[in-house]
């Protein structure tokens, strides 16, 4: 067993590197704010395109508008998961009396968030391939309409074909009135 002063000097140096453990994650917590914010803003810049496309028929998309409202709850969840995790460090750094014991459950905890950083990699990779999988349904929604365009099209020019040719039939049958009335006005001048 060592003396006192060696024994404080290995404790610091422990306390020290624990530090830099702490200075790595709060960088790491930052990148995942600065990716969880790129995930908000593309899910928001989504939104807003949908929204100006579809203001027409927003009673088709009730649906999707409960799927978005259920990734909100998820995000709140995840923020809730982020705050634990803060409460859970406050609570390691009161505990400086038990050195040895903070160090086994610093590494638990950051066991814990690697399974959660995890986690959270696939719940963005399963929201990305909804939102593909939500562009491919609109999409397809786009063609259906441009087929429908297409078919308006044509019925309004047969329409306007259908109407030029009543009225060529009633400017024919007028004349034809016409000119009976003509003739009968005439038979009836020369008798």
């Amino acid at each position: 067993m060592g003396t006192l002063e060696e024994r404080v000097a290995f404790l610091e140096g422990r306390v020290g590197e624990q530090s830099r453990g702490f200075d790595g994650l709060g960088d790491a917590i930052a990148r995942l704010e600065q990716r969880v914010d790129h995930r908000f803003q593309a899910i928001d810049e989504r939104f807003d395109a949908i929204e100006r496309r579809f203001e027409a028929i927003d009673l088709r998309f009730d649906t999707i508008d409960r799927r978005f409202e259920a990734i909100d709850r998820r995000f709140e969840a995840m923020d809730r998961r982020f705050e634990a995790i803060e409460r859970r460090f406050e609570a390691i750094d009161l505990r400086f009396d038990a050195i040895d014991r903070r160090f086994e459950v610093m590494d638990r905890h950051f066991e814990t968030m690697d399974r959660r950083f995890e986690v959270m990699d696939r719940h963005f990779e399963t929201m990305d391939r909804r939102f593909e999988a939500m562009d491919r349904h609109f999409e397809a929604m786009d063609r259906r309409f441009e087929g429908t365009d297409r078919h308006i099209e044509s019925l309004d020019q047969k329409v306007s074909r259908q109407f030029a040719w009543l009225v060529g039939v009633q400017v024919t049958t007028l004349a034809a009135v016409v000119a009976a009335l003509g003739g009968l006005a005439a038979a009836l001048a020369s008798r």
